[in-house]
């Protein structure tokens, strides 16, 4: 499996570093390239400026992947980003903190965060409508 099949299996899981071994060091160089950039700021921008977030609010990133979002997040407004994903790897890389959980059924109390937010993430769960229950 190489980069591309990632972005196309849709609904699949990844919970073990085997799935990453061929591709992993490269996918977290363009994923750190592409999160610095201008355009994936206006992106993050964009989502996150209805949710009126402040100083020390907590925020939960669901599918955080390598946290890169949750740290901009973070620096701009202050508030404290946890990140969630269902790929250990993720978790194990992610520049905030971030705990192992399947969007589909999080792994916390309601009513936990001030706010949520998702990024790049319901085009590779099976079922995308739970995921938005579940949030």
């Amino acid at each position: 499996m190489d980069s591309r099949d990632f972005a196309g299996r849709r609904g699949a899981s990844y919970n073990t570093m085997k799935e990453f071994s061929q591709y992993d060091t490269a996918y977290f160089k363009r994923l750190d390239h592409w999160s610095g950039s201008e355009e994936y700021r206006r992106e993050v921008d964009q989502i996150i400026q209805p949710l009126n977030l402040k100083r020390g609010d907590k925020v939960l990133d669901v599918g955080c992947c390598s946290g890169n979002a949750g740290l901009y997040v973070s620096k701009i407004t202050g508030c404290d980003v946890l990140g969630v994903d269902a790929v250990e790897e993720f978790v194990r890389r992610c520049k905030i903190k971030a705990v192992l959980g399947d969007a589909q059924q999080l792994p916390f109390e309601d009513a936990s965060f001030d706010a949520v937010y998702i990024l790049h993430v319901i085009g590779h769960v099976a079922r995308p409508r739970k995921v938005l229950q579940e949030v």
